[in-house]
């Protein structure tokens, strides 16, 4: 879906947009690993 709808950058890298709520549910996890994990993400970026 992302790839058909063009979230991506000019280097290729594909964006997708969840919410938390369904972060958690893919992850199994609550909703502070949920943004713990996001905000360690965002450092590498």
């Amino acid at each position: 879906m992302s790839i058909r709808n063009k979230f991506a950058d000019k280097d290729g890298f594909i964006y997708v947009i969840v919410t938390n709520d369904e972060l958690e549910d893919v992850l199994g996890c609550g909703e502070r690993k949920v943004i713990q994990t996001k905000e360690s993400y965002e450092s590498l970026i």
